[in-house]
């Protein structure tokens, strides 16, 4: 063929390429006369923009839902592995608790309770508030002192268990002597229940909230709680050591011969033989020991009972007021078997009465 160029035109022999038949759709076919006299065909790039074609439409439509499903995805598979995470993780921390807290033969069990707390509070409502904070954070850091567990509080009575009564022992010990030396507000310090009290010599026996302590050793029943996070502890040891608490006056501790055993040799001389007493709900005599932790305290035992030359016994209540036996008191257990100016359980006839 026979082809010149002239600009930016491109010559076709008319003869050769007929315009209509030319069918490139990027070229425009125009019939001209050329200088040399040669009629062609200029043709030029076609500049006019792309039309929107439903097909592009379409396209892009499809690109931003495939967008769309791929974020939900994204979001989707982090929640699973979110849900996952979760469930192992309080599978795991089940695991860890039920490892670590204290069970088994070997286990103390410890209960412990404010003397005429209820008293306190109906009389000196904000200052018990202060007196509660200071004594909450005395119990908590003995407890973390001596590895032991926090089970729960009811009301001001803390429930604690230990791997060993050694640290229950050494528990016992250091909340009676920093309750001792704690700072408390002026206003409960005039009421009976935690006004000072010294010695003849002047050693310090009584300042501040009285509490009582009341310690068992022996298993227990376990349970997880996946609301809370931690462990209940139920069966029979958990009653008597219960049982024992609410036998004790303020700022007395009492024992079993269970938490003897293991350390009456160790600490002989600060322990002394109560007796052995029924305790309601619980099988059988337990011995029961108090644990001298401040030397100098008198507690008056809430029943005492006196053993005639013929064999019998008689009771007689002993009134933590007058320290001694009184008419109103004798009169009230024998009406009907406790007295309300003995707190807490009553010893009877060698038996504690909640």
């Amino acid at each position: 063929s026979t082809q010149s160029t002239w600009g930016v035109g491109v010559i076709y022999e008319p003869s050769l390429i007929p315009c209509d038949n030319y069918k490139l759709a990027s070229l425009s076919c125009n019939p001209m006369i050329w200088p040399n006299g040669a009629v062609g065909f200029a043709s030029a790039p076609a500049f006019s923009l792309p039309k929107q074609t439903s097909s592009t439409s379409s396209s892009s439509f499809s690109t931003a839902w495939i967008i769309v499903v791929v974020v939900l995805g994204i979001f989707l598979v982090a929640g699973v592995v979110l849900v996952v995470s979760y469930i192992i993780w309080k599978a795991n921390s089940k695991r860890r608790i039920l490892n670590t807290v204290p069970k088994g033969k070997n286990m103390a069990i410890l209960f412990t309770d404010i003397q005429n707390s209820s008293l306190l509070w109906s009389n000196y409502a904000d200052e018990m508030k202060v007196a509660m904070g200071v004594h909450n954070m005395i119990l908590r850091q003995a407890i973390k002192n001596f590895n032991g567990y926090e089970v729960k509080t009811i009301g001001d009575s803390f429930m604690v268990t230990f791997h060993s009564c050694k640290d229950a022992i050494g528990f016992c010990r250091q909340i009676q002597q920093q309750l001792l030396e704690a700072v408390w507000p002026p206003e409960i310090m005039k009421n009976e229940n935690c006004e000072e009290v010294r010695d003849g010599k002047g050693t310090l026996l009584w300042y501040g909230l009285r509490v009582r302590v009341g310690m068992h050793a022996g298993p227990a029943d376990v349970e997880y709680d996946p609301r809370t996070g931690k462990v209940d502890y139920f069966g029979q040891n958990i009653n008597l050591a219960a049982r024992v608490e609410g036998a004790a006056a303020g700022g007395q501790t009492l024992i079993t011969s269970s938490c003897y055993d293991v350390l009456g040799e160790e600490e002989e001389i600060r322990f002394q033989y109560k007796g052995e007493f029924t305790f309601k709900g619980v099988t059988g005599k337990r011995a029961v020991y108090e644990y001298i932790v401040i030397p100098g305290r008198q507690f008056a035992d809430k029943v005492h009972t006196s053993v005639e030359a013929d064999g019998s016994t008689s009771t007689a209540a002993i009134c933590n007021k007058c320290m001694r036996p009184c008419p109103t008191c004798m009169a009230s257990v024998a009406k009907e078997g406790k007295s309300t100016s003995i707190r807490g359980a009553l010893l009877v006839g060698n038996s504690y009465r909640a």
